[in-house]
């Protein structure tokens, strides 16, 4: 029998890189615009059981920018979970992380 409060009916969780840039338009007025740079699909499932608990590896590509927040511009990493549940309101809520550089040696 299934269980009644168990109503997470698929996963996904992706690692998502966004760059923000704040420009001004006239004398008074800003704009911000955003583009995504990097994106990739870590986990999908409609397994109940392997959605309940478990662990994942992420790796951040060499080749991309890490976090950074300057006065005009930010560079905003997070895992962005999206599930669908059933008879309730869709999972989609991205928890940022902070990707720091890689070292030098």
């Amino acid at each position: 029998m299934k269980d009644p409060n168990n109503r997470l009916e698929a996963l996904t969780i992706c690692l998502e890189g966004t760059e923000s840039a704040n420009y001004k338009v006239g004398r008074d007025s800003y704009r911000t615009a955003t583009s995504e740079i990097y994106s990739k699909t870590l986990f999908e499932s409609s397994d109940r059981f392997s959605m309940s608990e478990g662990t994942l590896e992420i790796e951040i590509p060499p080749d991309t920018m890490c976090s950074f927040e300057g006065f005009n511009n930010k560079i905003i990493w997070g895992l962005r979970f999206q599930g669908k549940i059933r008879r309730w309101p869709d999972l989609d809520t991205t928890f940022p992380i902070v990707v720091l550089p890689k070292a030098v040696v």
